[in-house]
């Protein structure tokens, strides 16, 4: 998703140096937004994906949005040439925002405030920051120079 996201906004690799964070804004709304509405807006497709929706859980749903919110951020901060990642700034933007949707929902009838999604919140960013910090070390040792064989 992430990589469909990044290619929907990005036409070339020099827009996704000039705008790194484009992603993530529109991803922040699309959070926002389901957040918010109603969850009977939802009702046709849960009829539709009932056997696939009883399967997942709210928490799942939340660890999942939040670690793609993550990889997001993360992914922003290296293409803008930071090669050393700022975790405890993409943790604590992460967590907070996933905090600002959860007051978001407390003067909405139709909401709950529930402290376990803040920590199903926690799990995911948790998770996509430690696999992408695994991707990138993978990848720079796959790409790292070889000494030559001595023939």
């Amino acid at each position: 998703m992430t990589a469909v996201l990044y290619h929907a906004i990005a036409l070339s690799d020099d827009s996704m140096k000039k705008y790194p964070f484009a992603g993530i804004f529109i991803y922040a709304g699309l959070i926002l937004t389901c957040g918010v509405i109603p969850p009977t807006f939802f009702r046709e497709a849960q009829n539709i994906m009932s056997p696939i929706a009883s399967l997942v859980s709210d928490h799942t749903l939340h660890g999942l949005g939040f670690g793609v919110f993550a990889w997001l951020l993360c992914f922003g901060y290296y293409s803008a040439g930071y090669r050393k990642l700022p975790l405890i700034r993409i943790i604590t933007i992460s967590l907070a925002y996933g905090l600002f949707i959860e007051a978001v929902q407390i003067p909405l009838p139709y909401r709950v405030f529930e402290w376990t999604d803040i920590y199903a919140d926690g799990a995911g960013v948790l998770a996509a920051v430690i696999l992408f910090i695994l991707v990138i070390r993978i990848r720079y040792i796959r790409n790292r120079p070889r000494p030559k064989e001595i023939a």
